[in-house]
């Protein structure tokens, strides 16, 4: 089964994602808190939250901040490419998954020796979230898919339309933020990624 990961857009007042990711997470496989702007004591308030309304913890992941993800055994923590060594994290927290965006199969490589439970690589298309970036491209994806052994998840510029040829890629799964988060209706929007996502896997 492929994976939907959708990501905070970091725009959204906390009613507002709430709403959102209490109608969506039955349907997605994880739902990732990328609040750069916000405090600790504010993203303590987002998790708490986002249990109350139902959200599975495994299905929360947080960027960056290794000690709530820890403190409220979450899905895991999602870390930049610049991060450096996850060791740390891995033996102070050995149950969370820990995942690294990556941007070129050098990182990718060196991610997965440190002991990346996963990968994402963007941006494959040229996104709005990266205006005038161009995309990686599928060759570059397909590139890194062959080379590395642990899921590797695409992510920027992902509309459902792509999501087939991002399979026949070998793509564990997509990740998505404005396709979503910024829709005018977020279900309807997932419904249309996993629409897709059926067509191929059928």
């Amino acid at each position: 089964m492929k994976q939907l990961h959708v990501i905070s857009n970091g725009k959204l007042p906390y009613e507002r994602f709430l709403s959102i990711v209490e109608s969506i997470h039955p349907y997605v496989s994880a739902i990732h808190l990328r609040e750069k702007r916000a405090s600790d004591t504010e993203l303590d308030q987002w998790i708490q939250g986002m249990i109350h309304k139902g959200i599975p913890k495994q299905k929360i992941i947080i960027n960056s901040r290794s000690e709530l993800a820890g403190r409220y055994k979450l899905g895991g923590v999602h870390l930049p490419a610049h991060y450096g060594s996850l060791q740390e994290i891995k033996q102070k927290y050995p149950f969370l998954k820990v995942g690294v965006s990556v941007h070129q199969l050098s990182e990718a490589l060196y991610y997965q020796e440190t002991g990346a439970d996963y990968l994402f690589f963007g941006n494959v298309y040229e996104t709005t979230c990266k205006p005038g970036l161009a995309g990686k491209g599928l060759e570059t994806l397909s590139a890194i898919i062959t080379s590395v052994s642990i899921p590797v998840i695409a992510i920027g510029g992902v509309i459902p339309a792509r999501v087939p040829e991002l399979f026949e890629q070998g793509a564990s799964g997509m990740a998505v933020m404005s396709g979503i988060m910024e829709a005018k209706d977020p279900l309807e929007a997932v419904k249309d990624y996993q629409a897709y996502h059926i067509q191929k896997e059928v």
